[in-house]
């Protein structure tokens, strides 16, 4: 909270009888905390769906607003169709934009610095995460300022555009130079709004040197260097240029519950259907339990828990799966392959034939 103090997305209000009297609502907050976060590990949550003594929130009166980004699923195909790959993330996105100050006495907080200190109020300045708008309001500005930029740089607005979901931008291109070019290009567009990228990574290392070069010297470049990554839900490992799965088992009971069962499946995420054939003997296994009719911490039956242990042997054997990131590769088919790749219909495939021997194939979805 002292560091929203500090650098502006909150400022103390004089509470006078005049401003009781004017509209305005008091945002609860809290603490929470991220042990698998790489950099902010404690968080303030601002729940602006608490209601008032009235019975409404403030989130029940805001409007979400339509999408302003391209589905999940096209991000990650433009991103693995590039050679380099390179992610980032937009620094304190919400933070950078601010709202009209009529409309900041909505969110106002109770807060002091420490329990001796007395209870003071303060106004939220800035869009704030927990409320219905935050996301379109903030997404809105990144378009607008790609639209407004458009004429002047040749290649960063489409990033912004097309390539972002929520403050995560995945980018990249098919030959170094032209990748190198594009980070000081994206960083120049980002920073004329006020917004800067941090939590640099890529397959290629030496692109990140350009990140390091072009950054502001008053700011350090944050460059992520762990063996894997997460980047929108999915985990991959940059050295290795590989996305794979990493499910965690830790059933030790003889005879589970209801829930030690459902909770790992319902953390599945699959944007692209790579798990498509496992999932659906989840989701048959997850039908069964259903007709049992038991509470979620009851035992299951003995034949409930056999399908539930071909199931953990079944996420053993999926973490051990590995799925490249790029999706477009070269490897030469003989003639007579074509016939079994045309009739794998229950699969997206992306080809094209170059040179009648070259064939480009690799596996996009389920």
């Amino acid at each position: 909270m002292s560091e929203y103090l500090s650098f502006g997305p909150m400022e103390k209000v004089n509470v006078n009888s005049v401003d009781v009297k004017n509209e305005h609502f008091y945002i609860p907050h809290h603490h929470v905390i991220q042990e698998s976060s790489l950099t902010t590990r404690l968080r303030v949550v601002f729940n602006a769906s608490a209601k008032s003594s009235y019975g409404v929130s403030l989130n029940d009166i805001l409007m979400i607003g339509p999408k302003n980004q391209d589905d999940l699923f096209a991000i990650i195909l433009r991103f693995r169709s590039h050679s380099i790959a390179v992610t980032s993330d937009l620094q304190k996105m919400y933070r950078q934009v601010n709202i009209e100050n009529e409309d900041r006495n909505f969110q106002k907080i109770l807060w002091r610095d420490n329990p001796s200190s007395p209870i003071k109020t303060y106004r939220l300045c800035a869009v704030t995460y927990g409320t219905a708008s935050a996301s379109y309001l903030a997404t809105r500005v990144l378009k607008q300022l790609a639209i407004n930029e458009r004429s002047n740089l040749p290649k960063a607005p489409e990033v912004l555009l097309h390539n972002c979901y929520v403050d995560d931008v995945l980018f990249g291109d098919d030959t170094l130079e032209e990748a190198e070019k594009l980070i000081p290009e994206l960083q120049e567009l980002l920073c004329s709004g006020g917004f800067k990228l941090h939590k640099w990574c890529s397959n290629e290392k030496s692109v990140l040197e350009r990140a390091i070069k072009t950054e502001d010297s008053k700011n350090s470049c944050e460059i992520i260097d762990a063996k894997s990554i997460k980047i929108l839900g999915l985990e991959w490992e940059p050295t290795r240029d590989e996305f794979y799965s990493n499910f965690e088992i830790s059933n030790d009971s003889d005879l589970p519950t209801k829930r030690m069962i459902l909770s790992p499946v319902s953390n599945i995420f699959d944007p692209l259907g790579w798990l498509a054939p496992f999932i659906i003997g989840a989701k048959i296994l997850i039908r069964s339990i259903w007709t049992f009719q038991i509470s979620w911490d009851d035992p299951v039956t003995e034949e409930i828990n056999k399908n539930g242990q071909c199931l953990e042997i079944n996420y053993t054997i999926l973490n051990q799966y590995l799925f490249l990131e790029e999706c477009f590769c070269q490897m030469p088919l003989k003639s007579n392959c074509m016939h079994s790749v045309m009739h794998q219909k229950r699969h997206m495939l992306q080809s094209s034939i170059l040179n009648q021997l070259m064939i480009h194939l690799f596996l996009l979805s389920f």
